[in-house]
């Protein structure tokens, strides 16, 4: 009796240690997956393939700066577009591309508020200007609790330990990078060769410029004061704003308002004082007309987007632009004005290769 006793006791240690064993190693079995595609930048990003996807910018560049945090002088802020721009082309400097897809305003202010609770002190920081943000005034934001909160992120066990993750890592392995941008191995963004040219829309007129005064426009002031609140965060920083280049169709297709708004807004904010330096590189060109240069008339290839960082620094710029803070306004309306008349009046004299104009 004692014997079958025995027995039965030693079957059910061995059987726990075999549970224990098999809920040991699938744990870590999990954990090493997602730490190998490391979707969200703990580590060293897809050590497989050397793509990382756009996946949860918000919280995969915090990990990203975490791992030398306190070694960067230079933070860089913006939409998808300026997730484009090349941080390590920025002579002089170390810096932290934190753009994301979509990002606003609103939300940088966030993670600056973030990055300087932490003693973050940049000596350069550049912002990326875009009209969807530039002209809306929502205050909504979309970032990680922990960076409304304050506090540090999550660990990486916490993350990836999870099933959830898991198929989201298997989901980046077997599917690889689909999308037009991607990250590469050294996490800078690009876009994906070999992409369809873009397909501009049919214009049958440009916007016109309607000469209006700086009171008579209150939605231009609030924009500026946005613009300027958050630039003055960095104190003892240079604070040089840019405007990412987009389509000429892109910039053809506003209203006459909204152009309006939209140049004065960035005379007003160039001229506040807050910006050491703006640059405007929407203003229409060779490289914003040509369609072999952007998939969808927003994002640039990543050969152009190479080219702005010496012009954002202020060494010699081979790509056209104007600087509304070196000139007056009449003459950035009417600089703007005539690009656009004579880049719409070269593309109708092309007609034939652009079918769709």
């Amino acid at each position: 009796m004692l014997e079958e006793f025995y027995w039965l006791l030693m079957k059910s240690k061995i059987f726990s240690k075999v549970i224990l064993f098999v809920t040991v190693g699938t744990v870590l079995a999990i954990f090493l997956a997602n730490s190998i595609v490391d979707p969200l930048w703990y580590f060293q990003g897809n050590i497989i393939k050397g793509e990382n996807p756009r996946y949860n910018e918000r919280f995969s560049k915090i990990n990203l700066y975490a791992k030398n945090m306190g070694q960067y002088n230079c933070f860089i802020f913006g939409s998808s577009r300026t997730t484009l721009l090349n941080e390590n082309l920025i002579e002089g400097y170390r810096c932290f591309n934190f753009s994301f897809s979509s990002g606003k305003l609103e939300e940088f202010s966030v993670y600056a508020d973030w990055l300087l609770s932490r003693s973050a002190m940049p000596e350069l920081v550049i912002v990326g200007i875009d009209d969807f943000s530039l002209m809306s005034n929502s205050k909504a934001v979309t970032v990680p609790d922990f960076i409304l909160s304050d506090k540090e992120p999550p660990g990486p066990f916490d993350s990836y330990l999870s099933l959830q993750m898991l198929k989201k890592s298997y989901q980046i392995f077997m599917e690889g990078i689909k999308k037009p941008r991607f990250y590469d191995r050294e996490f800078v963004g690009r876009v994906k060769m070999g992409l369809p040219s873009y397909v501009p829309p049919k214009l049958s007129r440009l916007p016109k410029y309607l000469q209006i005064k700086a009171k008579d426009c209150v939605s231009c002031e609030v924009s500026v004061s946005r613009y300027t609140d958050f630039a003055r965060k960095f104190e003892g920083a240079r604070v040089v704003g840019y405007v990412p280049p987009v389509s000429f169709w892109y910039l053809a297709s506003k209203s006459d308002d909204s152009y309006t708004k939209y140049l004065e807004i960035l005379y007003l904010l160039s001229n506040e004082g807050s910006f050491s330096a703006l640059y405007d590189f929407t203003v229409p060109s060779e490289i914003t007309s040509s369609i072999s240069e952007t998939y969808d008339g927003s994002h640039f290839s990543s050969a152009v987007n190479d080219r702005l960082a010496a012009c954002i620094i202020g060494n010699q710029c081979d790509f056209d632009h104007l600087r509304p803070d070196k000139t007056s306004r009449d003459e950035y309306v009417s600089r703007h004005e005539l690009a656009m008349d004579m880049i719409d009046f070269n593309l109708r004299q092309k007609v034939k290769t652009y079918t769709n104009y």
